[in-house]
This record gives C-alpha cells, structure tokens and sequence, in this order.
C-alpha cells in the first residue's frame, strides 16, 4: 500500500479542478515519498472513473460505458492483464502478459490478443502480432524496455489504484465489486 491515499472516492464527488489538482498532488508527493507499492495490492478488477489527459484535463469516465482493467499474478511479479469496454452486452477485451517492477511501482504489459463478444458468446477474436506468445513474454524481461506500455502506480489503496501512463496520461480506477 502507499502513504499517498486520499480518499478518491469522495474526490469523484468533487469538482473536476479539485479532482485533477489531487491526482497531480499525489503523483508529486509520491516522487518524493517514494512509497512502495506490491504485486499483490494490484490484483482484481478495478473500473475506470477519471482520465486526466496530458495538457491537464479532467475527464469523467461514462459510466454507460464501463471500462474495466484486470491483474492475476501467475508468479510473484508476472501474470495477465485484461483491459475492457462494455457497451450493454457487446463486450471489447485486449489481453496479455503483464510485469511489475517492485521499486519503480512499474507495470509493464503487452497485449497480446483481443476479443469482441455479445453476453457470454465470442463473435471475434484475433492476435495482435504475428510473432509467438514466448517472444513477447520475453520482451518484458529486456532491459531497458523496448517501447512497452507501462502504468507507473503513484497511489495504490484497498479501494482505488491511480497511475500515469506511457502516453503521458493520468487515470483513476476503482475496485470493481464484479
């Protein structure tokens, strides 16, 4: 867990200015808190509620269209990651491994195939490379990183996770009871 916890839930009450501020105030004292986050705080399923993009504005995630994000660690730093969007029962999924740097609060990922299904029925499904399923596992263990996504966690608590992305964004996600 980290010392850098407000509480999100009620800040999602609050204006877009106040919300934005605190996330950019967390990710400040966390670069200087340096708290340690584990692999294990991350694991489940937690719903996106706020995007705050890189010029600084705040987005509100509609909750018609519920994105979720979901870890299962396989070892003690490696595992799947599942990322969503649901519309009614139409279903868009992206998947694929994913890696935990302890001490940089890293996660690394790299999806690997995606799925489109209405309710519990696949339409679709295909892989996004061409290349086999152990070489793109094995570029998460290079150094340094070729170009992978990564979301660097600067508050991690029971209820909610926030992280910037590699594209410069920050979101906000919380616990999904699913």
């Amino acid at each position: 867990m980290t010392a850098i916890a407000p509480d999100w839930e009620a800040l999602l009450q609050s204006d877009a200015a106040v919300l934005a501020e605190q996330l950019l105030t967390a990710e400040r004292s966390a670069r200087s808190q340096r708290p340690q986050v584990s692999a294990e705080a991350l694991e489940g399923v937690w719903q996106l509620q706020a995007v705050l993009n890189k010029t600084g504005r705040l987005q509100r995630w509609p909750s018609f269209l519920p994105a979720t994000l979901e870890y299962r660690w396989t070892e003690a730093e490696s595992g799947q990651i599942t990322n969503q969007v649901c519309l009614a029962a139409l279903r868009f999924c992206f998947q694929g491994p994913c890696q935990f740097e302890t001490g940089r609060n890293l996660l690394w990922f790299d999806f690997e195939q995606w799925q489109l299904a209405w309710g519990d029925r696949l339409l679709l499904q295909g892989r996004l490379r061409r290349s086999a399923p152990a070489a793109l596992r094995d570029r998460l263990q290079q150094r340094p990183r070729p170009k992978l996504p990564f979301f660097h966690y600067f508050s991690v608590t029971p209820a909610a996770i926030a992280a910037r992305g590699r594209g410069g964004g920050v979101a906000l996600w919380l616990r999904s009871s699913r």
